[in-house]
């Protein structure tokens, strides 16, 4: 093949990519979709660590009543997520979704050099170290990555330019929050929820054994009744836990595809977290409220 047959070849294919509507230069709208991810993660989290607090106080309540203990503190009650777990959490994806958004405002001619100052503070807040550092220590280097990123944004830097450099700090940042939430019930946050429900479910069975040894038919049934309740429950929210790591993990793909420039990706990326976060609410409502 000659240089000229070569290189037509090569305009003729590059005209076919445009056409199939393969090549995308990316809008906005791209870069923008992946605030829109993290705020459904977001809003998927605070169901999942709610319920998770919910099973962790009833476990509390049922061995603090058993103690017959005179006094009362909140000491007694610790949740699966404290107060500051639970900030650290929602200060890590609510940080994601400002990323997001403010990088997407880079696309807008009339901001200028605002928006890309806007994102370099940002960065400078992350940059304190805090960000994600009492969720876990790979999510703290994750955000310290970003954050170097972020601050050496300046107004020249394209939307797609800090993306794709900010692109592995911002998998490595998910990925250590989906290690956080654990990968079965042998680790992480699915590991305390497993073992909340292994005691509650066991104070079933004492209470059941203690019926079957006299006789009490009655309250063995109504007893194995609320075991399988518990049983049902119990999966539930480790299968909610799970596909909250899902989403975690989908999160960075959705950033993937936005540098890629693939909006058809980015879009079943979160079309799927759009359905995981509907199907936790789902089973919430089904299992009377975070807070049964």
């Amino acid at each position: 093949m000659t240089a000229r047959s070569s290189g037509t070849s090569g305009l003729v294919a590059a005209m076919l990519l445009l056409s199939s509507g393969c090549v995308h230069t990316g809008g906005q709208g791209d870069f923008a979709r992946f605030a829109e991810a993290a705020g459904k993660v977001h809003a998927q989290a605070d169901l999942s660590f709610a319920r998770a607090n919910a099973i962790s106080r009833r476990t509390a309540v049922d061995a603090f009543v058993a103690s017959r203990r005179p006094g009362i503190s909140e000491r007694a009650f610790p949740p699966a997520l404290d107060a500051d777990a639970v900030a650290a959490w929602d200060a890590a994806l609510s940080d994601l979704e400002r990323y997001g958004s403010l990088v997407a405002t880079l696309l807008d001619g009339g901001r200028g050099g605002h928006a890309a100052e806007a994102v370099a503070g940002l960065g400078r807040e992350l940059q304190t170290g805090a960000a994600g550092a009492k969720i876990d220590p790979g999510v703290g280097a994750g955000f310290a990555a970003l954050a170097g990123i972020l601050v050496d944004a300046s107004a020249r830097s394209s939307a797609r330019t800090i993306m794709r450099a900010a692109d592995p700090a911002v998998r490595s940042t998910v990925n250590a929050m989906a290690g956080a939430i654990g990968r079965d019930r042998s680790e992480g946050l699915q590991g305390t929820v497993w073992s909340n429900w292994t005691t509650s479910l066991g104070g079933i069975r004492d209470q059941y054994a203690a019926a079957a040894e006299k006789g009490d038919e009655v309250r063995q049934r109504a007893l194995a009744i609320d075991f399988l309740a518990g049983v049902d429950e119990r999966e539930a929210d480790l299968r909610g836990l799970a596909s909250l790591r899902a989403s975690l993990l989908a999160l960075a793909d959705a950033h993937a595809a936005a540098v890629a420039g693939s909006p058809r990706a980015q879009s079943a990326v979160i079309d799927g977290i759009d359905r995981r976060l509907s199907a936790v609410r789902s089973n919430l409502d089904l299992l009377g409220g975070a807070g049964r």
